[in-house]
């Protein structure tokens, strides 16, 4: 064991140093270097003051474990599915490719949202846009840290999956938690079933449209197809619309 305290300063001195530099020259990635810095300078000082080996074993394990955490390499890891799978279970950064939180922040988040809703709920006040974000924007999920994001009602979003993927689940709980007057179209009275109670208790009104009779639910409004049709503009344009949601494939005179 070193007595000399300043041989033992010396060394971590030059051991903070080297170790980053190579690590910054090996990865290119300068964070990761500001990352292995810290992590001598911490080891060094709890052996330092401890003389305590098992002390700084256990630091330099947590260290190491917060810097794989929060610092994410540059280079694709040879296991990149099952790394990914095991990052975004205990909700870390994803990895190389990925948004940072403070960009996540910036463009979905709760402050993001609020500022857009100045143009989209202009005569909704300030303390009711910023109490009640449902009013402007759609819960999404949670990213990595539980960064919780949220969509403006004046984008688009597209969800696609396998089945069993939580689509509808995620459906349901934006239509049940916005404000504002939802369309929603399915072949299936999944929608219908996990949302009409909570937005009828909430003094919504609910309309169902089904002529094909889908499902347990029936129709409650009604629409007169020929209705209008005495002015030729308007049957034209009904009748344009019925035969292009139609297919014609494979019929004769499917042009005409």
């Amino acid at each position: 064991m070193i007595h000399d305290v300043h041989i033992v300063i010396a060394l971590l001195a030059l051991a903070v140093i080297i170790v980053p530099g190579v690590i910054v020259v090996v990865t290119r990635n300068f964070l990761l270097g500001v990352a292995a810095a810290i992590i001598t300078v911490v080891v060094g000082g709890l052996w330092l003051a401890t003389r305590n080996p098992e002390l700084a074993l256990g630091g330099f394990l947590l260290l190491m474990f917060l810097q794989w955490a929060l610092v994410p390499t540059g280079k694709v890891p040879h296991f990149r599915v099952m790394s990914i799978r095991i990052r975004l279970r205990l909700r870390l950064h994803p990895g190389h490719g990925f948004a940072t939180a403070f960009a996540l922040w910036a463009h979905w988040g709760r402050g993001a949202s609020f500022w857009a809703s100045k143009r989209t709920r202009p005569g909704t006040g300030r303390w009711r846009r910023m109490s009640r974000p449902s009013i402007h924007s759609v819960f999404m999920g949670r990213a990595h840290y539980r960064m919780g994001l949220r969509l403006p009602i004046q984008e688009h979003l597209v969800v696609f999956g396998p089945p069993r993927a939580y689509k509808s689940g995620f459906f349901a709980r934006a239509i049940a938690n916005y404000m504002g007057t939802v369309v929603s179209t399915s072949t299936k009275g999944d929608m219908l079933t996990l949302t009409a109670g909570v937005r009828q208790r909430r003094g919504s009104k609910i309309y169902v449209f089904n002529p094909q009779r889908l499902g347990p639910f029936r129709s409650n409004i009604r629409w007169n197809l020929v209705r209008g049709c005495a002015e030729p503009e308007i049957a034209i344009r009904r009748a344009q619309a019925l035969c292009e949601a139609t297919s014609t494939e494979g019929t004769e005179e499917a042009t005409f």
